[in-house]
């Protein structure tokens, strides 16, 4: 694994433990859902940059599901963060994780 890959991941836990710990009243540090929600979202947006491929050439064809994936993951982000819905919450962490194991198999598999 690159190093991009490693520190993308950590960011990724990181959104991960934002959402453990947003989503218990006690430990609720970052205003409950909404503040979760936004916290996670910039954890993610923070981890496709980190961990981006943006030197290496990808065909249109192979980026069209993990577009379209986070297409729907702003969308959720949106929703969750007008909304307040711990199911979103829920959604938009399970799909920064899915965004995150997608690319980094892409990275692993794909050419150097």
């Amino acid at each position: 694994m690159r190093r991009r890959d490693v520190a993308a991941g950590l960011l990724v836990l990181a959104a991960v433990l934002v959402w453990l710990l947003g989503t218990t009243t006690v430990l609720a540090p970052f205003d409950g859902v909404r503040g979760s929600a936004l916290l996670v979202t910039a954890l993610g947006v923070a981890a496709e940059v980190v961990g981006g491929a943006w030197r290496g050439r990808i065909s249109p064809a192979a980026m069209r599901g993990p577009a379209a994936l986070g297409l729907v993951t702003a969308i959720v982000a949106v929703v969750t963060v007008v909304s307040g819905s711990p199911a979103g919450l829920f959604v938009l962490v399970l799909l920064t994780v899915v965004l995150w194991m997608l690319a980094t198999l892409r990275h692993l598999t794909g050419p150097r």
